[in-house]
């Protein structure tokens, strides 16, 4: 590949990263054959089983390999720069200027881990982010994790949602968390 279709292919690469949809080695491979075809025409030679590796190496600086995390597609789209700065507009009117007391405030936030494989696998994004998420479904079962801490540091005990119809008492036990 020519040196302006690795920068196009780059830029691709993290533009998807960024959106939620992280490309695998396998798909860099794809897309470079794909602008390889683009350019040559369909007797062109295809690229090695290892070039997307080497392509990652050679940008180095900008792209490296992550696990990826699920996401599911409609949290990924709250997850966008206006929903996050509208967000804070409301915590400066509704919380700094009004004066609530740091006691009074609690922040709740959930996490859900499936039973199973969690479906994460090598993906590629920009250098430096921990995390890499990869927007998919929701319709696979989890187990939900939900932990409430206050603004001053004190916590409520956590609790854990299993999908089932009946508790059994035993499950309770050994819970050093005190988890409902």
């Amino acid at each position: 590949m020519k040196p302006y279709e690795e920068e196009v292919l780059k830029n691709f690469i993290l533009e998807s990263a960024e959106r939620g949809f992280p490309m695998t080695l396998k798909q860099i491979k794809d897309y470079a054959n794909l602008i390889l075809h683009n350019r040559q025409g369909p007797e062109y030679d295809l690229v090695g089983e290892k070039w997307a590796g080497k392509f990652v190496d050679r940008h180095h600086q900008t792209l490296q390999t992550h696990w990826s995390k699920p996401l599911d597609t409609q949290r990924a789209q709250g997850m966008n720069p206006e929903a996050k700065k509208q967000w804070f507009e409301l915590v400066e009117k509704f919380v700094v200027q009004l004066g609530i007391k740091k006691e009074n405030i609690y922040g709740m936030d959930e996490t859900a881990c499936p039973p199973t494989d969690s479906g994460t696998e090598r993906v590629v994004g920009a250098r430096g982010t921990k995390t890499q998420h990869r927007q998919g479904g929701a319709s696979r079962e989890n187990v939900t994790a939900i932990v409430t801490i206050c603004a001053d540091g004190t916590t409520l005990h956590p609790t854990v949602i299993f999908k089932g119809r009946n508790f059994m008492r035993k499950w309770a036990d050994d819970n050093v968390s005190h988890a409902s």
